[in-house]
């Protein structure tokens, strides 16, 4: 819960207002505490050790005592009630240093947001932005939403997510067994959600736009045009219509993402927040949508290397009869000759090529970046009708998009998404 108040100022930070909202403190109070300068959870619990020292502290900052109230009792009634409030924030301050160091002696550790603080950051969005709809397919998936707040918490920044990594409210979150990245646990197996790959460039948008939702969710950037998210999406969008292909949308995306996260992290003091790294990116670094495009133009071209070419079987010659013979004159006796000597090289040296090569293998060769226990197993399927491209069912995905000229299928089930993350 937050309170409802309407700060003309200073506004309180949104852990603070949380504790204010369920702690019911009046308005007035709320209020009263932006203007005499307590909007922290910090700042308040350290009003003092007991609540007699606190209740001291604050008569002594608020220099308007007749804000608290008219009476005395309604003044000790506001007293108790701000005691409350730094009671809940110096309790939630340690509860946030001890789960702080467990978050960093295990990254995999993600703690779980409330039921109502969750519902809550979804009412205040559309309250904000009721022109905005949240189907189930562009609202963000609530471990989503509790992964970044973990990781904002410990590093201070947004990090950079693949598009698998960030999860939709219409998905299901899947775990697999993984072992702890701690060195003093090496040999602790810990659960971690499994990455799904974008099966096409609208799934590549949703998700996108699920990841701003969920930065706007946590008070980090908000989703509007100004601060970056919407005028980024707008600028995608219009991008991938004029350059088609999943790889495409995929490759810009990761450039322009870590570029923003990268300046973020790195450059603390000149792009503080989100937001200002992302509306730097976008105003000052356009190349990066021209070294997307000629990125994936090369994967395409390796990907082209590593796919067999499909021979067309060729066909038989009919025999000619005996009356549509030809005469032999000397010149076509020389001429058969020739043939017939060119035959017996080319025979010798297609012999050869099979003595050499006994054992060629037909199909797709194996790209070095694909793990070889994972292109066996996609490639020992057994299936009818056309051919499954084994690219797109794999980790590293299709380069070629839409105008590949294998199924997308899956090799397994055969169904319209990747083998890989699925099964």
């Amino acid at each position: 819960m937050v309170d409802r108040t309407d700060y003309p100022g200073t506004v309180p930070d949104l852990a603070l207002r949380q504790v204010f909202g369920r702690q019911r403190l009046k308005s007035d109070l709320c209020l009263l505490m932006a203007e005499v300068g307590l909007v922290t959870v910090e700042t308040f619990a350290m009003l003092g050790d007991t609540i007699a020292a606190v209740k001291a502290t604050l008569t002594t900052m608020i220099t308007e005592p007749d804000k608290l109230g008219d009476s005395e009792a309604s003044k000790q009634l506001a007293l108790t009630s701000l005691a409350a409030v730094w009671k809940v924030c110096s309790t939630l301050q340690e509860h946030s240093a001890a789960r702080r160091a467990k978050m960093e002696e295990d990254p995999t550790k993600v703690p779980e947001i409330p039921g109502d603080d969750h519902a809550e950051f979804r009412e205040q969005f559309v309250a904000k932005h009721p022109d905005v709809l949240l189907p189930p397919h562009k609202e963000p998936h609530r471990k989503l939403v509790e992964r970044v707040q973990r990781d904002f918490m410990v590093r201070g920044a947004v990090p950079f997510y693949q598009v698998g990594e960030i999860r939709t409210r219409s998905e299901q979150v899947a775990q697999k067994s993984g072992i702890s990245k701690n060195a003093e646990d090496l040999l602790k197996v810990v659960l971690v959600d499994q990455p799904v790959s974008a099966a096409s460039e609208s799934q590549v948008m949703d998700k996108l736009h699920a990841f701003f939702v969920a930065l706007e969710y946590l008070n980090i950037c908000d989703f509007t045009v100004k601060a970056g998210p919407l005028r980024y999406l707008a600028e995608l969008e219009e991008w991938r219509h004029d350059n088609k292909g999943l790889a495409l949308l995929l490759s810009v995306d990761s450039l322009i993402r870590k570029k923003v996260a990268r300046l973020n992290h790195d450059q603390r003091k000149k792009y503080g927040t989100f937001s200002s790294a992302l509306v730097a990116v976008l105003d000052d670094h356009k190349h990066l949508w021209n070294d997307a495009r000629s990125s994936a133009e090369l994967d395409k071209f390796r990907q082209a290397q590593h796919q067999a070419p499909e021979t067309p079987p060729r066909a038989t010659k009919r025999s000619l009869s005996e009356d549509s013979v030809p005469k032999k004159t000397p010149k076509g006796l020389r001429n058969k000759k020739r043939r017939d000597r060119h035959k017996a090289l080319l025979a010798k040296a297609r012999s050869s090529e099979v003595t050499k090569k006994p054992t060629e293998k037909k199909g797709a060769a194996r790209d070095e970046r694909v793990p070889a226990a994972e292109w066996q197993k996609i490639t020992s399927f057994k299936y009818s009708g056309k051919r499954r491209c084994p690219f797109f069912n794999c980790s590293l995905g299709c380069r070629f998009g839409d105008s590949c000229r294998n199924a997308h299928q899956c090799v397994e089930c055969g169904k319209e998404h990747p083998w890989h993350g699925n099964h």
